[in-house]
């Protein structure tokens, strides 16, 4: 079972390999996935790579510098090295389900609504006028 570590920020803020820190996640940038990418492929460990570029390991759980590289080359051979920092997360959502209408543009939707709105009033006016009470729990 895997620990949160505790971490100094502080000392990357002015890491020219990392783009973006906060408290539960840290974003390097796309030079240095590229960079290391090459370097290991080379022969580099993954530790040293990271040690190079001035992080410190012990901030993170064990086999993180593997497990970064090895993510950032799955992800380039996926998606190729140039769009190796894109951000990926959420591109597979359906999303929530429509009703299946598509408009072609927001003043069809509009008069769509109007429309449906009418027939609605009008079937409430045909309730109340045949005395069908509706049901007030």
């Amino acid at each position: 079972m895997s620990q949160r570590k505790s971490r100094d920020l502080n000392k990357y803020k002015n890491n020219p390999h990392i783009e973006k820190i906060t408290e539960s996640n840290i974003q390097f940038t796309k030079e240095f996935k590229i960079k290391s990418i090459k370097q290991y492929q080379s022969g580099t460990s993954p530790i040293d790579i990271f040690m190079e570029a001035g992080i410190d390991l012990s901030d993170f759980n064990e086999n993180y510098a593997r497990k970064s590289v090895l993510r950032w080359i799955a992800a380039a051979q996926e998606y190729g090295l140039n769009k190796i920092d894109q951000e990926r997360r959420g591109l597979g959502a359906s999303g929530r389900p429509g009703n299946g209408k598509k408009f072609k543009s927001l003043e069809e939707e509009i008069i769509y609504l109007r429309a449906e709105n009418d027939f609605l009033k009008k079937i409430r006016a045909l309730g109340k006028v045949s005395g069908v009470k509706k049901n007030t729990k």
